[in-house]
């Protein structure tokens, strides 16, 4: 706009303004649909199905009053029926968790919605029953359908390492039973079958005896008498080898028996010990730990005894066994309504034999969540030295269509159940500041509202130290608002519980190869094509390890397999041995310690770390996945890049091209 000198700039006035801005704001920012109401939505699909720690996207179309449609996945609310099934998130992921359906809400403007998901094992690529003879790390899918025979053996002493797999079977679906053997379980679905055989009872999913170390974590698993089951004690009781059991989820132990023609036979006549956990024999050993474990039990698809039981075991004065931030619910017996039942969430436990010496001793039980486990929440039967604190432990007796249970009993209790304070093998137990909210439907507990919280006879002082929640009677909504409360929990400490990724390859590893320590190889990525490479042809510590463009006669890209010990090696530099007569070796940065996701790769002098050593595992295909010793975690091309000059990384083997390589002898 031109000004004349000494002019004024004139506007036009406010009434010529204000309707010129309206029509232009009008314009500007309209939206199309804005002003269309939202009539209906629909999820798609409407019936999906998801493998358990795998996802599903769904989506939500709505249809607006004038007839157009919209995707609005993203501004519904979301929400499951039954998080312990499949859970859902703000964003319509679907996540499957155990076995089983739930009904998937989404609601916008007055809307709703519903899809069906059901959460299972899926359709899985199945390899025969494996019998592991050397040590190493395996994956794979293993299925047996013999009664007597387990879906894995494991029948080495030497470590061995089961992770990112599928087992299932009628008999023990992962079988330890070398004295002294060295097992981790990692990351592994397994669910038990019937065996079809009158009177044989399901399989365990995890059956250590006498181990010298056992690791359980971020597994699943699903009809079995046992969860992991623990029989005895090789190692050495430094604290390192020990047991831990954390992070895993459990549905529906199964101590009923098999009729024979696909059913059970009636579980108020016959039925076989059954547990979630149970540490059996195992005295003294320090630094075992049970944490962060979901065990759910349904009534009428499970038979259970004592979800976590310390039968004759703990740890030690200095270094006691830790049983804590667990969450437990349901021990039901065959038929709830009317059956009786000496099931329970977590115990002590022994026998009129027990001694001081054999005893269980040291267990500390805290932090845990014990709901509806019937006969009773938590008790220390036997033993000396155990103390349960800070737990919650809460049951309304009732089923989820109102019927009593017959056979409720007690919240807490600390009960000389062998007569073991006579023989001085019981004393020194203690349980205090735990929250009680315990229904007992019998008569004998109609005198205090029907509630039996606790039950002290050898120590009525307890009485003083526990509270008791103070609404009568407990109901069901309050059982359920339990998981509610363990679901807040574990978000608010990062905390992941059950298969940590969908799992399960077709192939099948064994841990062993048919590498030449003498030779010399170029090693290849399957996905990107491009070569393992010494960056800057460096051989000094620190030199980066990288995926490059391969080159003929490059001793940078060369690299030798020398054999350490239980299938691992260490990954020569040819370049570096030739200009400082020394072995360099791919080598994790940061050490022994550095187990986590995306720690980068480089050289260094080999000086016998954990974090130097790899285990070249056969896919099947000709190709490799290389697994470090320290973390068992994979040698990886961060996301699967195709870009030359990226530096390698370890990350939790995946399956995927970016850990997958071949070799060529040069």
């Amino acid at each position: 706009m031109n000004v004349p000198p000494g002019g004024k700039l004139r506007f036009p006035s406010r009434s010529l303004l204000r309707p010129q801005l309206l029509l232009l704001a009008s314009v500007l920012f309209a939206v199309p649909g804005q002003a269309q109401s939202i009539t209906s939505i629909a999820i798609s699909p409407s019936q999906a199905s998801v493998n358990i720690g795998g996802t599903q996207q769904l989506s939500v179309t709505a249809t607006y009053s004038d007839g157009s449609t919209g995707d609005v996945t993203s501004g519904v609310a979301w929400s499951t029926s039954d998080p312990r099934l499949v859970t859902v998130s703000s964003s319509g992921l679907a996540s499957g968790i155990a076995t089983g359906s739930a009904t998937i809400t989404a609601s916008v403007q007055g809307q709703n919605a519903s899809a069906t998901v059901s959460s299972s094992m899926g359709d899985v690529q199945w390899s025969g029953p494996l019998v592991i003879t050397k040590g190493g790390t395996y994956s794979g899918n293993w299925k047996s359908t013999d009664p007597n025979t387990p879906a894995v053996t494991v029948a080495t002493t030497d470590p061995v390492l089961i992770q990112n797999s599928y087992v299932t079977g009628p008999s023990d679906l992962i079988s330890d039973a070398y004295w002294g053997n060295n097992l981790t379980v990692k990351n592994v679905i397994g669910v038990g079958t019937n065996p079809n055989v009158k009177g044989q009872a399901y399989g365990m999913f995890v059956d250590a005896q006498n181990p010298a170390l056992l690791d359980v974590e971020n597994s699943y698993f699903e009809n079995v008498t046992y969860g992991i089951y623990v029989r005895g004690y090789a190692g050495d009781r430094d604290g390192t080898q020990t047991i831990t059991i954390t992070n895993n989820r459990g549905r529906n132990m199964m101590g009923l028996e098999s009729d024979g023609n696909n059913g059970v036979l009636p579980g108020d006549q016959v039925f076989v010990w059954s547990h979630a956990i149970q540490i059996s024999n195992v005295n003294a050993v320090p630094g075992i730990q049970i944490a962060w474990n979901e065990i759910i039990n349904y009534p009428y698809q499970s038979l259970t005894n004592e979800n976590i039981s310390m039968f004759d075991s703990g740890g030690n004065a200095s270094s006691p066994a830790e049983i804590h931030d667990n969450y437990i619910q349901g021990a039901y017996a065959y038929d709830p309504v009317n059956g009786s039942s000496n099931s329970g969430g977590i115990t002590t436990d022994g026998s009129g034999s027990d001694t001081v010496q054999t005893a269980a001793a040291f267990n500390n039980f805290y932090n845990n969540q014990v709901v509806s486990t019937v006969n009773m929440g938590i008790e220390l039967g036997a033993g000396h030295d155990n103390t349960a604190y800070n737990n919650t432990v809460i049951s309304s007796g009732l089923l989820s269509n109102g019927s009593k249970i017959a056979a409720q009993n007690v919240g807490i209790t600390v009960y000389d159940v062998y007569g073991n304070i006579a023989n001085g093998s019981m004393y020194n137990n203690d349980m205090h500041d735990n929250v009680v909210g315990w229904m007992c439907w019998a008569a004998r507990c109609a005198w205090d509202g029907y509630r039996n919280d606790e039950y002290f006879p050898d120590n009525p002082s307890y009485y003083s130290t526990n509270q008791s929640i103070n609404s009568n009677p407990i109901t069901y909504q309050q059982e359920d608002d339990q998981y509610t409360t363990w679901l807040a929990k574990l978000a608010g400490n990062n905390v992941v519980v059950g298969s940590t990724s969908q799992v399960g390859s077709p192939d099948v590893t064994t841990g062993t190869t048919t590498i030449s320590p003498s030779a010399w190889y170029t090693v290849t990525n399957t996905n990107s094509s491009l070569c393992v490479d010494a960056a800057g042809w460096g051989y000094a510590n620190g030199t980066v390890v990288q995926q490059y463009n391969c080159g003929a006669g490059q001793q940078n890209q060369e690299w030798q397999f020398q054999p350490t010990d239980s299938g691992y090696y260490q990954v020569v530099s040819r370049y570096a041995l030739t200009r400082s007569n020394s072995n360099v070796v791919w080598d994790v940065t940061g050490g022994s310690w550095a187990t986590g996701d995306q720690i980068p790769v480089q050289l260094w002098t080999y000086v016998g770390g954990t974090n130097q050593q790899w285990m070249p595992v056969a896919l099947g295909n000709g190709a490799y996945k290389f697994v470090a010793r320290h973390s068992s975690k994979c040698l990886d091309v961060p996301g699967a890049s195709s870009a030359p000059q990226l530096q390698l990384q370890q990350y939790d083997c995946n399956g995927t091209g970016a850990q997958s390589f071949t070799l060529q002898q040069q």
